[in-house]
């Protein structure tokens, strides 16, 4: 009988020495029986028929022998075939296992891509919309610096224009006054002189009184005409001076300052917005993480425990083929005992022709007896 074999179908270690252990208890009961006596030794003398009824037992212990390790072999080709089987369909469970949580990890890794993506096209929109508002206010801060510079100057140009205007006005004025007091002076000279028309030095007195008048016309037209010159001189120069301070008002600082003022605010929301997307980012990833580790934990101890089913399948399978093997065994080995046995013990009756015959056709009709 060739020598014990182990189980074909490889065991986790955890179980290996278990199996091996039912394994060597299974093959123990037909090593036994292969370790009776063979073949039993015949002292002479004896009759041909007493060896040649030994001969029948010997071979039929022999039949015995090869048909309980040919079961023993077909029991364990079958186990083996049963483990393989289960083992194969252990490894698909578990695969499909492995399978569906890759499969969640997958999406559970596409919903964080996606809510990233969404976050950071949610940033760059609204990255976007504050620069715009800021250069829409930077357009407005130079629209509302022109029209104050514009409206400095029409201020001033209409301060110049009613300073002419009111100088135009006073010369107007005077030179009207002028006039009134020259005609005023003229009938005053022409009083006098008509006055004295009949005295004995009307002729002197007229010419006293012309000389007086053109000195005092002279006089009155000189100042006029230095008051109106003086008047337009005057509100030309307070013209001038509002037209100048309004081309000399600063706009240009209060433009920086402001300008600074409104690229801070876009970049402190920028930065804030950046913080906000930030925080949502790392969030999402942590519980991303989190969750991944979760389903893969998952997945390694789901297939553990699914493929240590197959261990103990293996363990089980190995049990009951022991136990079958030594149900089976154990018979054929008592029966191969049993012929050696009386082959052995009744040689004193060797020579007893009746008594061969006899036990030839018990013996072998008890023995297909118990093999059935």
């Amino acid at each position: 009988m060739p020598p014990d074999r182990p189980a074909l179908t490889a065991e986790p270690v955890a179980g290996r020495g278990i199996a091996c252990v039912a394994a060597m208890a299974g093959n123990a009961a037909v090593s036994r029986m292969m370790a009776s006596p063979v073949p039993v030794t015949i002292a002479p003398p004896s009759s041909p028929e007493f060896l040649a009824l030994v001969e029948e037992i010997e071979a039929r212990r022999a039949a015995i022998e090869a048909h309980s390790t040919a079961q023993a072999e077909q029991i364990r080709a079958s186990a083996d075939a049963l483990k393989q089987r289960f083992r194969t369909n252990t490894d698909a469970k578990a695969m499909a296992v492995e399978q569906a949580h890759a499969a969640a990890l997958g999406v559970v890794q596409q919903h964080a891509s996606t809510a990233q993506e969404t976050i950071q096209g949610n940033l760059d929109a609204e990255l976007a919309r504050v620069d715009a508002a800021a250069e829409a206010e930077l357009l407005r801060l130079d629209g509302v610096i022109e029209d104050k510079h514009g409206a400095v100057t029409r201020h001033a140009e209409d301060k110049a224009t009613l300073a002419t205007t009111a100088g135009d006005e006073q010369a107007q004025r005077a030179t009207e006054g002028t006039t009134e007091r020259t005609t005023r002076v003229n009938e005053i000279a022409n009083a006098k002189i008509e006055r004295y028309r009949t005295h004995e030095q009307a002729e002197e007195i007229r010419d006293t009184v012309e000389s007086a008048k053109r000195d005092v016309l002279a006089e009155l037209n000189r100042t006029g005409t230095a008051v109106a010159s003086s008047v337009r001189t005057k509100s030309t120069e307070l013209g001038a001076h509002f037209r100048k301070e309004a081309a000399q008002t600063d706009f240009e600082q209060p433009r920086s300052d402001a300008r600074t003022q409104i690229l801070e605010n876009r970049d402190r929301t920028k930065d804030t917005l950046r913080e906000i997307a930030a925080n949502a980012t790392a969030r999402i990833t942590a519980e991303a993480s989190q969750l991944s580790t979760s389903l893969q934990e998952q997945s390694t101890q789901r297939s553990q425990d699914v493929r240590a089913q197959a261990a103990l399948f293996d363990t089980l399978i190995d049990e009951s083929v022991a136990t079958t093997i030594t149900q089976l065994a154990e018979p054929a080995e008592a029966l191969a005992n049993d012929l050696a046995s009386f082959a052995q013990d009744n040689q004193d009756a060797a020579c007893y022709q009746p008594f061969v015959e006899e036990a030839r056709t018990e013996l072998l009709a008890a023995a297909d007896s118990r093999q059935a």
